[in-house]
């Protein structure tokens, strides 16, 4: 015969009602946490988004802006309202060229984003001549491979407002404490004369290289 003992109903209501006091003695959880603090991470939330909306902004110059700062750390932009940001980004939008590098006072993530996702700069011809009546040339824009297939060279573009060329991705992913960076090809080049030459060399060079394959990542995401 079994000898193991079982408790009564009465017995497991006691100690039912035992554990349920106990319980009650515990300190809540939610003392842990603070209600402002959820506040104040909601209020840092919409400020953030809010700085970022103005950020490209302050970043945007005028059409008639023929500055351009190039830095490696971005300088301040202006404070400005949203209505107002909204609307200085449809001016950009209006212009003919809107990723031209004229159009920015200062460069940024930003800034960057924007370029990638709104195209290259390649304006048509023709273009103004030097005093050797030379000029840059639509042709410039493309290359031909080994097999005669014609390509485009998506890295070269062109500023109307200074008459140079210039490299996107160098402009926009270069390294610039790097002692081999080809500063020319990032502010503007003109040397009409030796041109071929000098984007031949360029597109081969390694730090070029380095750029592209960043501005791919970033067309990527």
């Amino acid at each position: 015969m079994s000898t193991r003992k079982y408790k009564s109903g009465s017995e497991k209501r006691k100690r039912k009602k035992e554990s349920e006091e106990q319980n009650k003695k515990l300190p809540k959880i939610s003392q842990y946490f603070n209600n402002q603090d959820s506040i104040q991470e909601e209020s840092n939330e919409q400020r953030d988004g809010k700085a970022e909306n103005d950020d490209i902004s302050g970043n945007i110059a005028g059409p008639d802006n023929s500055e351009y700062l190039d830095s490696e750390q971005p300088q301040p932009g202006t404070s400005k309202s949203l209505n107002e940001s909204c609307l200085n980004i449809e001016k950009l939008k209006s212009l003919p060229h809107v990723t031209a590098k004229d159009n920015f006072k200062e460069l940024n993530d930003h800034v960057k984003r924007f370029v990638i996702e709104n195209g290259h700069c390649k304006p048509k011809g023709p273009f103004l001549r030097d005093s050797n009546n030379r000029s840059f040339l639509d042709k410039y824009y493309y290359t031909v491979s080994k097999s005669g297939v014609k390509l485009e060279r998506t890295w070269l573009s062109y500023s109307l407002l200074h008459q140079k060329a210039y490299c996107e991705p160098c402009w926009l992913f270069a390294n610039r404490a790097s002692k081999n960076i080809q500063n020319i090809w990032m502010e503007g080049y003109d040397d009409w004369k030796h041109i071929v030459e000098a984007i031949e060399r360029h597109e081969t060079s390694k730090e070029h290289l380095h750029s592209c394959f960043v501005h791919r990542q970033w067309q990527l995401h």
